[in-house]
């Protein structure tokens, strides 16, 4: 039999089913969230608000594994356009709809509005996205998001007041496989590495540093965007 009668490959049924499984956990998260709409016993909310982080972060790894098909099928292009940094934010803090019956957490923009910077909106909310579920799920009661114009670029932070990275993970953090340690595999971090690699200006590429201190004492996700 010749590659042409095999018929359709086993790595397209996989995607679609990871696509089914990712819209699905969004509706079971929607679900939850009208449930908490109704008056409940505080230890079926505690309960109902574990599963909502755990589906939450399933599905960002659904969604790292279909980022993963496609920068390994070199689908990852990117398109340059003028991003408004406060607005993009926004946007993602959105997408995560941070439920106040599920959520005890204060999150503070303090990004100007005018501020701007060139990149992929769409790949940036991405990896923003994926930082900014990591930092909910490990903080322990404040997000404070912060960007500030440098000579080179644009720097943009998440930081938490959790308990840090593990030093474990800041010595790893400059290899693009490792890294996350216990605020992920991994898969993320590379992923999130490999987005801002190709956002370049002249000589200077994107990058991602992991760090633990700041106003808040936790960990911080720094972005830089040439």
């Amino acid at each position: 039999m010749n590659k042409a009668d095999k018929g359709p490959d086993f790595t397209d049924f996989l995607v679609t089913a990871v696509h089914d499984m990712k819209n699905t956990l969004h509706l079971f998260s929607q679900r939850i969230e009208l449930l908490l709409d109704d008056p409940l016993p505080e230890r079926s909310k505690q309960q109902l608000n574990a599963l909502y982080r755990e589906s939450n972060q399933l599905h960002a790894s659904l969604i790292n594994l279909l980022s993963l098909y496609r920068v390994e099928h070199q689908q990852l292009a990117i398109t340059t356009e003028e991003i408004f940094i406060a607005e993009l934010i926004e946007e993602q803090l959105c997408q995560l709809n941070i439920h106040p019956n599920i959520e005890p957490i204060t999150v503070t923009n303090r990004v100007e509005s005018e501020l701007t910077a060139l990149g992929d909106p769409v790949l940036i909310g991405y990896v923003l996205n994926n930082a900014l579920l990591n930092a909910l799920r490990f903080c322990h009661h404040q997000i404070l998001i912060q960007a500030y114009q440098a000579d080179e670029g644009v720097f943009i932070e998440i930081c938490d007041d959790g308990s840090g990275f593990p030093q474990s993970t800041l010595d790893r953090s400059h290899t693009p496989t490792q890294g996350l340690g216990q605020y992920h595999c991994g898969l993320g971090l590379w992923l999130a590495r490999k987005i801002m690699d190709t956002h370049q200006h002249k000589q200077t590429h994107g990058k991602i540093e992991l760090t633990n201190g700041g106003e808040l004492k936790g960990a911080i996700f720094r972005l830089f965007l040439p």
